[in-house]
């Protein structure tokens, strides 16, 4: 599946020697290449969890394990952070038209006060 076009989770094998061997998702018909030193710390801890961005416009999570069969290799689990990254937008958009209405009943409210105040100070006592 092209990662510039869908959102599916998709998986990618590779071999004990770093090369992919099976994918389900390309990137300009290209297995998308791994950030340096991936492999070798999923080799050295058996597990990895990265964010990386193969292309404009695309970033992925991923996890990568190792496995021992068949030679031993890796196999990385992966998804598009596009949902994730448009629902951080609406949210942020969210608070921000939140904080803008606060901000604007704030000074409504103080502005009411502060009329209120001089109002009282203007007026003559009476006495």
């Amino acid at each position: 599946m092209d990662l510039h076009k869908s959102l599916q989770p998709f998986l990618i094998v590779y071999n004990r020697e770093e090369k992919s061997v099976q994918s389900t998702g390309y990137v300009n018909g290209q297995v998308p290449p791994l950030p340096q030193g991936v492999l070798r710390f999923t080799r050295q801890h058996h597990e990895d969890r990265v964010t990386w961005q193969p292309a404009p416009g695309i970033r992925i999570a991923a996890v990568v394990v190792s496995y021992g069969g068949n030679g031993g290799g890796y196999v990385l689990a992966s998804r598009s952070l596009r949902v994730v990254e448009e629902r951080e937008s609406s949210l942020f958009n969210t608070v921000g038209i939140a904080y803008l209405s606060a901000l604007l009943l704030l000074a409504a409210i103080l502005g009411a006060w502060w009329h209120r105040v001089r109002k009282s100070r203007a007026a003559p006592s009476a006495g």
